[in-house]
């Protein structure tokens, strides 16, 4: 259908690519190391975890948590409205203290679905895949990107959950020197949502 649809619209496709490839390429630069690192891609309405090692994605699975869900859980925990909630999730987060703790206990279960998730992808990488492309035995790193992975407190909680550390990408890490082309100026947090399109444009 992708094909289809680029065709009629008259651009000819030349190559595809998967869309953890791009991310894992946007988060990762030029790195091809042995090392095993996760890369969680937080959108919408869920969520993709892809595990890269030796400059290759070798494993992927999707989460039904995504932006919304948070949204929906401040909504009906909290009472308030859209605009509100928006920015709630956005400057409070998992604050263990905000609203009486109302907060963290509405997003505290999507939180460890994802946190469980994780390190179901961890195990099943120590014990199946990492021999594959000479990756590392272990998972030496988690990167969160995607527009929704700016959640205040989501990459220290999960870092406590699965004992692995976790930050935020920087999809532009390392292009300075890399395209004729200026860096667009975007702030850190805005630039995690459009990791994939940076990804691609690095593939040159």
């Amino acid at each position: 259908s992708y094909v289809r649809a680029l065709k009629e619209a008259g651009f000819p496709p030349v190559a595809l690519e998967l869309e953890s490839q791009a991310i894992a390429r946007a988060a990762l630069g030029a790195v091809s190391g042995s090392e095993g690192v996760i890369i969680v891609d937080m959108g919408r309405n869920r969520t993709s975890i892809a595990v890269s090692a030796a400059g290759s994605v070798l494993y992927t699975v999707t989460v039904p948590v995504g932006g919304r869900a948070l949204e929906q859980e401040i909504a009906a925990a909290l009472g308030v409205g859209a605009e509100e909630t928006m920015s709630i999730k956005k400057e409070q987060g998992l604050a263990r203290d905000a609203h009486e703790g109302k907060l963290y206990a509405a997003l505290l279960p999507l939180a460890d679905t994802l946190a469980a998730e994780l390190v179901r992808t961890i195990a099943y990488y120590e014990d199946h895949i990492a021999h594959i492309h000479g990756g590392s035995r272990g998972i030496a790193r988690v990167l969160l990107s995607g527009g929704d992975a700016n959640l205040p407190g989501l990459d220290t909680y999960l870092a406590s959950r699965i004992r692995v550390p976790v930050s935020l990408i920087d999809p532009f890490h390392g292009m300075e020197n890399a395209t004729p082309y200026p860096i667009p100026e975007i702030p850190k947090n805005e630039s995690l949502a459009f990791a994939a399109a940076i990804g691609l444009a690095r593939c040159s």
